[in-house]
């Protein structure tokens, strides 16, 4: 870990299970890098994430909107491989 590196903090691979993930997701697994991330909330409790990521080397931007930062985190996610 490198001190004061928030993304070395946050974006850990769990090398233990690696392996057990790819083969249970197959064909679905996806490796993403996040580029550009994007919190706005408005005051009456509408949260949009916006991201930029890097999918097998082509650059993609994705939009999620829910009631709080975790369901737009979930709706930001859903569109993911698709």
């Amino acid at each position: 870990m490198v001190p004061g590196c928030y993304l070395c903090c946050v974006t850990q691979i769990p090398k233990e299970h690696q392996e057990l993930i790819r083969r249970v997701l197959g064909a679905n697994y996806l490796e993403l890098d996040t580029a550009r991330l994007s919190i706005d909330e408005d005051l009456h409790g509408q949260t949009t994430v916006r991201a930029q990521v890097t999918e097998r080397g082509q650059a993609v931007d994705i939009e999620g909107k829910g009631v709080g930062v975790v369901d737009a985190f979930f709706h930001l996610s859903s569109t993911l491989g698709s």
